[in-house]
């Protein structure tokens, strides 16, 4: 796999988001459109990413990678909330992210030269992850709560 090591990402129309990367092979691009991720492309520059966003309600969230896991520190109104996101992020890479209608949008590296993928509203950084549904006794159907790889 290759290693990435700039990550910029961008909210489009209709919910899509679009990745783009540099490694030692080239700057690469890839959509995220309905939960599915296109085949990565080659593109001629990688705009600069932020691994902090501005949210609509005026709070900001920081995303870095501690110890091998991704975390986002929250700030705003409602004071200040550090909340592990994922495990087997990538040191090496440092993740992006955007603001979205209901929360944020990231990506950041893992393992094996991955791409991974983590969206979710503001309540899962404040409260934490929802009750796994095998644990609730009203629980509708199983539904992913996890990251998305994407391979180039």
């Amino acid at each position: 796999g290759r290693v990435r090591r700039q990550l910029a990402m961008r909210q489009t129309r209709n919910g899509c988001f679009v990745v783009t990367w540099r490694d030692g092979e080239g700057s690469w691009s890839a959509e995220r459109r309905e939960k599915r991720w296109s085949v990565a492309g080659k593109v001629s520059e990688v705009a600069s990413g932020s691994c902090e966003a501005t949210l609509d309600e005026g709070g900001t969230v920081n995303v870095t990678v501690v110890d091998g896991r991704l975390v986002a520190r929250l700030t705003g109104n409602h004071g200040e909330t550090t909340r592990e996101l994922a495990g087997a992020a990538d040191a090496a890479v440092t993740p992006a992210v955007v603001a979205t209608r209901t929360g944020i949008a990231i990506v950041y590296g893992a393992g094996a030269g991955q791409l991974m993928f983590w969206h979710g509203a503001v309540e899962r950084i404040i409260d934490g992850p929802p009750t796994a549904a095998a644990v609730r006794l009203d629980a509708p159907p199983e539904q992913t709560d996890e990251p998305h790889s994407l391979r180039a």
